[in-house]
């Protein structure tokens, strides 16, 4: 059989010693014992033997575990790039690996599992979406006994990767640098949105400032994640309110505080428009002054008829000039001269 140690012919056996004949023998009878324990199995799509933890477990099988090795369905569900010798994720492709594979496929995790590799901040990255799901979707309880007839989709109105995955890629940049190695973009992202929604309600001008924000964050993740998993999450709670006192932002505390005293004026601004945003004025009140259309004349329009642009604006100035403009007369040589000359002298016949 191919990549298996074959037998001697009786010409090499000729050559061989008494010690040599056993010890060839031994050799071929522990490549048959691993084949018949099924510790080494041959992958009919790469022709090879291979060793048994190569294989994906599936209790569909009699031996347990898919025929076909791990190599050779990560190639068959993704791309290969040679410039950087890398598997690029391919989701049709994927999809049917899992086909031929029976199993499901749970789109909202595949896809998850996508922005994780896209997310990940180290550079020479070879983990690919497709690894992260299979071996999820293998070992997770919450898909067992699924096959393929049982896959999930997602309606693609509701989301769009490429603009989320960008986005969420400059911010995990940015809060594994503040929080730290170790955590999951998911976890980066809410970390990082809880700390700026910190910062931008409350000043934030020392260290101290910013690490009990810091600690707030990781309190909030912390809570989320217990109550989530349905822990108890009394112990965390007393902290994340120890770490609002430390700040002087309990909201049992005076308005007044130290922290609300120090707010910029942007800050207040922002802080006014979120709890009581101006509305919009009447009719009888939105720009009584005409304010806009005195820009759009005497700027926009006055600059545009200056620098010799057509364009609404320099329309706009020489309609609101016109009523402004006097325009000499414009007389006809022959009739016109003689009008004006019987206006100013009167017509002779009147005389």
């Amino acid at each position: 059989m191919a990549f298996m140690r074959q037998a001697k012919d009786e010409a090499e056996i000729k050559k061989l010693t008494l010690a040599g004949v056993k010890n060839a023998y031994n050799d071929l009878a522990k490549d048959y014992n691993k084949l018949i324990e099924q510790e080494v199995v041959l992958c009919p799509k790469c022709n090879k033997f291979k060793a048994r933890g190569n294989f994906y477990l599936n209790k569909d099988y009699d031996s347990e575990f898919f025929p076909i090795c791990k190599d050779c369905l990560m190639k068959m569900s993704t791309d290969y790039d040679k410039k950087t010798d890398t598997y690029k994720d391919n989701k049709e492709k994927a999809k049917h690996t899992l086909m031929l594979m029976d199993r499901p496929f749970i789109e909202e995790v595949y896809d998850n599992a996508v922005a994780d590799v896209t997310n990940a901040v180290n550079e020479k990255n070879r983990s690919t979406a497709w690894a992260q799901y299979i071996t999820m979707i293998n070992s997770l309880p919450n898909w067992r006994g699924f096959h393929f007839k049982d896959s999930e989709y997602k309606d693609n109105s509701e989301y769009d990767d490429e603009a989320e995955i960008k986005e969420n890629k400059a911010i995990i940049k940015k809060a594994k640098k503040r929080f730290g190695p170790g955590y999951s973009p998911e976890d980066y992202v809410f970390l990082w949105n809880e700390y700026q929604d910190w910062v931008a309600r409350y000043t934030c001008e020392t260290k101290a400032q910013e690490s009990i924000f810091e600690r707030l964050a990781f309190k909030k993740w912390e809570i989320m994640k217990a109550t989530k998993n349905g822990q108890p999450t009394k112990d965390l709670d007393k902290t994340y309110t120890d770490l609002l006192g430390a700040a002087n932002i309990q909201p049992k505390q005076n308005v007044n505080n130290s922290a609300n005293d120090s707010l910029t004026f942007g800050q207040l601004i922002d802080k006014w428009e979120e709890e009581q945003p101006i509305p919009e004025p009447t009719e009888e009140f939105k720009d009584v002054d005409k304010i806009g259309l005195l820009i759009d004349v005497f700027f926009k329009g006055h600059l545009s008829k200056m620098m010799g642009l057509k364009n609404g604006f320099s329309r706009t100035y020489e309609n609101f000039m016109k009523k402004y403009t006097v325009t000499k007369p414009e007389y006809d040589e022959d009739t016109d001269s003689e009008i004006l000359f019987d206006q100013i002298f009167g017509k002779q016949g009147d005389e």
